[in-house]
């Protein structure tokens, strides 16, 4: 997510509200992210006939509180480099915790704001824990992290639903967009 002094660089709205697609390019955000945001009320937003309009203001104070929240990570069947990967690019703020697919339904029982599945090394457990998650938690953002090849897996984790996925290695830009989706406090 851009940084708080980004926001107030960002030029003037018309009629003094951003717009979705306008509200992305000031996140560094893809608009379908900043559109469900808005959806779920993650990202303060009113409705004007069909369309949602942000406050620059407001949108700035979302962007402060979202910033000096720290976060709970869970990186389940994942790489101990990936863990310190994700670690790097979150910053001290943020927990991260690496667990292997076989610990993750007691891991679940602790609290996490974003599960962390990594297809890479064992798709089909990968998949298992999806289907686990899906049963056992919803209050987590789940998300699949894939590595060539990729279309398989994706393929039948969509059979049961929507899930959200990044592909392998993460880039500093896809953990923040991760973030921006979190609730905000």
């Amino acid at each position: 997510m851009a940084s708080v002094d980004h926001l107030n660089a960002a030029p003037p709205a018309a009629n003094g509200y951003l717009t979705v697609r306008e509200t992305a390019q000031v996140l560094k955000m893809h608009y379908m992210s900043v559109y469900k945001m808005v959806q779920q009320g993650r990202l303060p937003a009113i409705k004007i006939g069909s369309r949602w309009k942000i406050d620059p203001e407001e949108l700035r104070q979302w962007a402060a509180r979202h910033q000096q929240t720290g976060r709970c990570w869970l990186l389940a069947g994942g790489r101990e480099s990936s863990v310190a990967a994700l670690r790097a690019l979150l910053g001290p703020q943020h927990t991260v915790r690496g667990v292997p697919f076989g610990a993750l339904r007691a891991a679940l029982d602790d609290e996490h704001d974003v599960l962390l599945l990594d297809t890479t090394l064992d798709p089909q457990a990968a998949l298992a824990a999806l289907a686990l998650c899906r049963e056992v938690t919803g209050a987590a953002l789940t998300i699949l992290l894939i590595g060539p090849p990729a279309a398989d897996v994706l393929h039948e984790a969509l059979r049961d639903g929507v899930v959200t996925a990044l592909a392998l290695p993460f880039t500093a830009a896809q953990v923040e967009q991760v973030s921006a989706l979190l609730h905000s406090p």
